[in-house]
């Protein structure tokens, strides 16, 4: 394995934080803060994938997907959540049937073409993703 995996401590820390996100995420859809609620949620999609990633470290390295830097694997934690999704994608734990350019087609979206559009959403509230 190329990579930098968690600490026991930093995985029990990540997963008590995803479950914190969850439910900052419902406060928000109670409140009706849609924007803020994808921010959270695409925050606990990013634990989560983290935490997948390291379960399955080998399983992430076999997809050829592991983000480098340097000509070296980057450590988990510095991974982004576009390079998370690549991994999941190509692991096969994200499957998806659609591309970024594709014409969106709700028949035939699966599990991982939704996690992108999280992804999306999330990246609104950078004002130069939003104009783009």
């Amino acid at each position: 394995m190329s990579f930098v995996t968690l600490s026991d401590e930093e995985e029990r820390e990540l997963n008590r934080l995803s479950g914190f996100y969850w439910k900052e995420a419902r406060r928000c859809e109670e409140a009706r803060a849609y924007l803020a609620g994808s921010v959270t949620l695409g925050s606990v999609l990013e634990s989560l994938l983290i935490l997948m990633v390291n379960c399955y470290p080998e399983e992430a390295e076999e997809t050829g997907k592991v983000p480098q830097e340097h000509g070296k694997a980057k450590p988990l934690l510095d991974w982004t959540l576009f390079q998370l999704l690549a991994v999941a994608k190509a692991a096969s734990w994200l499957p998806s049937s659609q591309s970024l350019t594709d014409d969106w087609n709700s028949r035939k979206a699966k599990i991982g073409d939704y996690a992108e559009v999280a992804r999306l959403v999330r990246n609104l509230v950078h004002p130069g993703s939003y104009l783009k």
